[in-house]
């Protein structure tokens, strides 16, 4: 039995009907909340999901949505098909996989490794990936030519990798995808070479890795060891800055000890006149003295 709410039950049905539409915009919208939904959910809501999509019938609808042309569509419908054959998304996804593999879900997915748009090309490999964590769709795979795609697809990155983020994501999950397939097909001297090239591939971007951490070294180095001031302005300003600054502080030094020294010597002539005051009045009572005993 499938348990969910009815609410949810009620708006992926709907969502699932428009899927299958004759109309491009109701397709377009319905993968994209489809899409949407699939992120938000997991934990037996998303097993749920998973067995809805196979005893309802939608699995064809949504895979034939990898062959329309639009980015948004096909994007979304790529990330639907890869989170649903995730075994850590529904553990009954081998099931997905399989029904998915009726309607060749594999040779659609396959050319828009090569697509123009980053994202797209990270989708697919994803997709790949999440394919491949079972045995007999790695199998399934290498058959279709997954294995000679993914090789070609690293082939290509190989230019791209260390300049774009997401080039280095893709080389990775396709990497990681061979591996998967090499593993399930060691027995075939092609998955053999297959595996040989995926750890090459793994071993180069591992001395990318290493390279970007030694440029990232050498760019802290340079960094303590800038030219002078005087050749990069906002460096001349500050340093003019500190300069004034400092000029400000040893005129203020300047005053602060004029005036020390001003207090000091007033409070140095008050001492003088009042030992002047004590000594006239000493003379004073010794005059009044003397002239009392005369």
């Amino acid at each position: 039995d499938i348990e969910m709410e009815p609410e949810f039950a009620a708006e992926l049905e709907g969502l699932l009907d428009q899927i299958d539409s004759d109309s491009m915009q109701d397709r377009e919208f319905a993968v994209l909340e489809l899409a949407r939904v699939v992120v938000a959910i997991d934990g037996e809501l998303a097993r749920s999901f998973g067995q809805y999509l196979r005893v309802s019938g939608m699995i064809e609808p949504l895979v034939v949505l990898l062959d329309e042309p639009l980015p948004a569509v096909h994007d979304a419908a790529l990330l639907v098909i890869g989170l649903i054959a995730s075994a850590t998304f529904d553990p009954a996804a081998l099931r997905t996989c399989k029904a998915a593999s009726e309607f060749d879900a594999i040779p659609r997915v396959l050319p828009h490794l090569f697509s123009e748009r980053p994202a797209t090309k990270l989708l697919a490999a994803m997709a790949m990936q999440h394919w491949c964590e079972h045995g007999q769709m790695a199998r399934l795979a290498l058959k279709k030519g997954a294995g000679r795609a993914l090789q070609r697809m690293l082939a290509v990155q190989g230019t791209a990798v260390g300049d774009d983020p997401t080039n280095d994501k893709i080389s990775r999950v396709a990497a990681r995808t061979l591996t998967s397939i090499a593993t399930v097909n060691r027995d075939a001297e092609s998955a053999y070479s297959m595996h040989r090239a995926t750890q090459e591939s793994l071993e180069a971007l591992a001395r990318l890795d290493a390279t970007l951490i030694i440029q990232a070294g050498a760019r802290r180095l340079l960094a303590r060891r800038q030219p002078p001031p005087e050749n990069r302005p906002w460096a001349s300003s500050l340093a003019e800055a500190i300069a004034e600054r400092r000029k400000f502080h040893s005129a203020a030094l300047l005053m602060q000890t004029a005036l020390r020294r001003r207090v000091a010597q007033r409070r140095m002539v008050e001492q003088r006149g009042a030992c002047r005051r004590i000594q006239a009045a000493a003379r004073l009572r010794r005059v009044v003295r003397r002239r009392a005993v005369a």
